[in-house]
């Protein structure tokens, strides 16, 4: 994702490397997201306060179990609000209780959130929610693969939202049901992903 946004936006980037906790076993990766996240907070400080950056510049993208590093540092972080968090696929287990301890639309001034595959929430949980090819499990060239492959989907989608002039268009639309309904005709076109608008 940093090599697209170098080579089609000027932008400075910070990655954070969480690997050492993101380990395979699940359960303590999960347990990671909490011992990661103060480290993140007071990046996220440091970045505002000494490097000079305004919050409302800040956007920070996380995928899976790093959506909820994002969100659970925005809660912890002493300056004021981010202007954007993306979360891609947020993981679901061991994260359905409570929005304290995940990401949620109120860590930010603006939360998109981009929804793929069965692993992660398929609630709203942002300002703007997406769903690639609706509400469907599958994602194309995942075949039957409804775990990995998909939700991993949604990283994929965001990095060519970077670089696409043509993109993914979305209708606002308050459930799939009302669009499968036709009730959404007439409403509001976005672009997911980067070009995302957050007025």
């Amino acid at each position: 994702m940093s090599s697209a946004y170098m080579k089609y936006r000027d932008y400075n980037i910070i990655s954070v490397d969480w690997s050492s906790f993101a380990v395979d076993l699940y359960s303590m990766a999960r347990i990671g997201v909490d011992i990661v996240a103060p480290s993140v907070a007071d990046l996220y400080d440091y970045v505002v306060d000494e490097m000079g950056a305004h919050p409302s510049d800040v956007h920070v993208i996380g995928h899976s179990l790093g959506a909820h590093v994002a969100g659970i540092a925005a809660k912890l972080m002493r300056s004021p609000k981010l202007g954007r968090i993306t979360g891609l696929d947020p993981a679901l287990p061991l994260f359905f209780l409570g929005q304290k301890r995940r990401l949620d639309a109120e860590d930010a001034m603006f939360v998109d959130v981009v929804h793929t595959s069965i692993v992660g929430f398929r609630k709203p949980m942002g300002h703007a929610d997406f769903y690639p090819n609706g509400d469907k499990l599958q994602q194309p060239g995942c075949g039957f693969s409804i775990g990995v492959c998909a939700h991993d989907r949604a990283y994929q989608y965001y990095i060519e939202s970077i670089w696409s002039e043509i993109g993914f268009q979305a209708l606002e639309c308050p459930s799939w049901n009302d669009f499968l309904l036709g009730k959404c005709r007439g409403n509001a076109v976005v672009k997911m992903g980067e070009p995302l608008s957050p007025r």
